[in-house]
């Protein structure tokens, strides 16, 4: 799969009506809610965090260069530093993709210094389709820093030895 082509800009595949960084203040706070009973196989009885984009963004900020961070470990950070049993994989999800579009929309705009999203991966290594600009945005930004990759089916990469990076 090829992976690396020239990108002067990355647009993003969503369209929204509010600005990302409008998006990054919404919810305020992170939210720690009790569920008494299992709803669904994702959401088990516990105390569940719903944590913020800001929340999500300051953690990915601490990835360094050269290395890695699953979405479940991205959620057990998120847990640990709230006191909950776990984060909300949903929610987590979300506002992932709104901290990677919001940098993703810096970057555009000749901002150097901007929130690594690129940095997290699945938890099989894979990359995350979600995120802006795809796999294919996420692979470019990646081999910048050296990572490679092998298939993963027919449409997605697994970054080659991602256990050594995380």
């Amino acid at each position: 799969m090829n992976y690396l082509y020239p990108m002067a800009k990355t647009p993003s595949k969503f369209t929204t009506k509010k600005p990302w960084a409008e998006k990054m203040k919404h919810p305020a706070k992170p939210v720690v809610e009790v569920l008494n009973e299992q709803k669904g196989p994702i959401y088990p009885t516990g105390r569940m965090l719903i944590a913020t984009p800001m929340v999500i963004d300051e953690i990915v900020k601490t990835i360094p260069k050269g290395e890695l961070m699953t979405s479940a470990k991205l959620r057990s950070i998120l847990a640990d530093k709230f006191d909950a049993d776990y984060a909300c994989p949903m929610t987590t999800g979300i506002f992932l993709r709104i901290a990677a579009e919001y940098a993703n929309e810096q970057m555009n705009n000749g901002i150097k210094n901007v929130t690594p999203f690129w940095r997290v991966i699945r938890d099989d290594g894979s990359l995350i389709d979600k995120l802006p600009g795809g796999i294919n945005h996420q692979a470019e930004l990646l081999a910048k820093e050296g990572f490679t990759f092998i298939p993963k089916g027919k449409n997605n990469l697994r970054v080659k030895g991602f256990e050594n990076y995380i």
